[in-house]
């Protein structure tokens, strides 16, 4: 079962690409808000280097955000036209599920939702790999403090303007704020247990979790 993996959610995007849970080829971009411009040769090199053609992929696993607007959706267009025309699978995950921690503990993925806050997910490690997850969610900074509360380590693409962010908002922060790429591994994982609870597209259909209107939305409302 070969799958490819896309994730462009953030400053640290990568694609994956695996034969069952065995990783074949992976490229993690550089950082920056950049993924339009190493996304497709990414996946060709990929492709080059396997000596495999996008036909013979079995299936796509895409970040769903939240993140970056732009980013999400340069990710997801990508994934939902390669399902699309290979007609393959394509499955969904929330992108904070591939920000984990190396060890167990309780921990936050969570990035910098700029004005609106942050993007948290809750989660927990145990036995040194299995997962349990809190819903993703947008929290404002008065209610961040909360949310995070249980966290031992927190987990982000970016920390160098979120640590300030977080630091208003929590100015007595005790959390380890560890800055990292994605985890393939982490994404597939959450791809398999969308695959079991039977939420895998087969029409090339991607909910995306922007988590907030955007400003266009918001003026068209007024």
């Amino acid at each position: 079962m070969l799958t490819l993996i896309i994730e462009t959610s953030t400053e640290r995007g990568l694609i994956a690409i695996l034969e069952g849970d065995e990783l074949l080829f992976l490229h993690e971009f550089p950082f920056g808000h950049n993924s339009s411009s190493y996304l497709l040769p990414a996946i060709q090199a990929g492709l080059t280097k396997l000596k495999i053609q996008a036909q013979d992929l079995d299936q796509i696993v895409c970040g769903q955000g939240p993140g970056s607007y732009t980013g999400i959706r340069i990710g997801a267009i990508c994934a939902k036209t390669l399902a699309y025309a290979c007609d393959i699978p394509l499955i969904g995950v929330s992108s904070l599920k591939g920000f984990i921690p190396d060890h167990d503990t309780v921990f936050s993925a969570i990035i910098d939702a700029k004005i609106g806050g942050f993007y948290v997910q809750n989660g927990i490690r145990q036995n040194d790999k299995d997962f349990s997850w809190t819903a993703p969610q947008m929290c404002t900074y008065t209610e961040v403090p909360e949310v995070i509360a249980a966290s031992q380590v927190l987990i982000t693409p970016s920390s160098a303007q979120l640590q300030a962010k977080l630091l208003q908002a929590i100015p007595t922060l005790k959390s380890e704020l560890i800055e990292k790429h994605p985890s393939w591994k982490a994404l597939y994982s959450a791809a398999l247990e969308e695959i079991a609870a039977g939420n895998a597209s087969y029409d090339a259909h991607l909910e995306l979790l922007y988590l907030r209107k955007t400003q266009a939305e918001i003026e068209k409302q007024h």
